[in-house]
């Protein structure tokens, strides 16, 4: 039904209908919640510092670890989720990560020269064959593809806000 309604049993009691609630989830969902520098699971206990890398490599302007974060994850072969305050902050964060992805991910770019295997990696796991045919799916939505949204999930980021058509 719909995980954003707060009131399903009164729904459900008005259309004289019975409630089904499932936690079913057909990929596994990870929570952790950025405080400072520390990463926290669910229970507020600390995972790991985040200055403590799995991945030696430092983004600049990345102060807040998103970035850095976001792709120790997109390597790993797993998704990212993040929860911005505002619209905007949604799109700046989404533009930041895809220039930044863009950045790492380009052969050619020597700030990141040292690091080639996580280059390669990213653009295996960026597939562009993939990511055009999520950008010919949007193109076709009702609302067409924004043209922020277009700059970023030419790069494996998209965001979603209550400004977005699809």
């Amino acid at each position: 039904m719909s995980a954003t309604l707060p009131n399903l049993d009164l729904l459900a009691s008005w259309m004289d209908a019975e409630l089904v609630v499932s936690e079913y989830r057909p990929v596994p969902l990870v929570e952790h919640i950025l405080l400072g520098t520390k990463l926290l699971n669910r229970e507020l206990e600390v995972v790991r510092d985040v200055h403590l890398p799995t991945i030696p490599l430092r983004i600049p302007h990345d102060d807040n670890n998103l970035v850095y974060l976001s792709l120790e994850t997109v390597l790993d072969g797993h998704s990212v989720l993040i929860f911005c305050p505002t619209r905007a902050k949604c799109e700046a964060i989404a533009q930041q990560i895809a220039q930044d992805f863009f950045n790492l991910g380009n052969p050619t770019n020597t700030a990141y020269s040292d690091f080639p295997e996580i280059s390669q990696k990213l653009r295996e796991q960026l597939s562009g064959q993939k990511l055009s045919e999520v950008m010919s799916q949007l193109k076709q939505c009702p609302g067409g593809l924004d043209e922020n949204l277009k700059k970023s999930v030419a790069f494996g980021v998209a965001f979603h806000h209550a400004g977005n058509f699809i």
